[in-house]
């Protein structure tokens, strides 16, 4: 099978959405009412997943962004600033009070802890500093931070 889309669906997509239907359509051209109820209920249940499914999809993609993004930030963190078990004990503990939530938009993926005021204006470490935010709310707070970070993490990727 080719990798080919037909907007939001690839090929295999659509042959396992055919097979399906076409099992409901049989189903439903029988003459017993029980098995006509179920080739209706598959229809149903087939057309609406074919509804679903590119929102299934987009999330999916939005999951692995934000997995990448978190996994680049953290390879960036523990390069840069080796932090101290303390730092890293205090990171958990705010994740944890704040239920690994963004405080913004309510997201459970890509969690970050951020300063709310930064280290270098004189913020501290302190829970009273410090909140969940997402990747996207937290890039929101730094504009242009984290492609700074991603192409000099590929710079020097091709380097060593």
């Amino acid at each position: 099978m080719s990798s080919k889309q037909i907007g939001p669906y690839s090929w295999r997509d659509l042959l396992v959405l055919a097979i399906i239907i076409g099992l409901g359509v049989f189903l439903v051209r029988l003459d017993n009412s029980s098995w006509h109820m179920l080739g209706v209920m598959i229809i149903c249940f087939t057309v609406s997943i074919s509804m679903m499914l590119p929102f299934m999809k987009e999330m999916q993609r939005e999951e692995k962004t934000a997995r990448e993004h978190q996994e680049l930030r953290e390879k960036e963190f523990a390069s840069k600033y080796r932090p101290e078990e303390s730092y890293i004990t205090l990171r958990q503990e705010i994740l944890k009070r704040d239920g690994y939530r963004c405080r913004q938009c309510g997201s459970f993926s890509g969690v970050e802890v951020h300063h709310i005021k930064r280290r270098l204006e004189g913020g501290s470490d302190t829970p009273e500093n410090l909140i969940t935010l997402c990747y996207r709310c937290h890039d929101s707070k730094h504009p242009g931070a984290r492609e700074y970070y991603i192409k000099k993490y590929k710079r020097e990727k091709r380097q060593n």
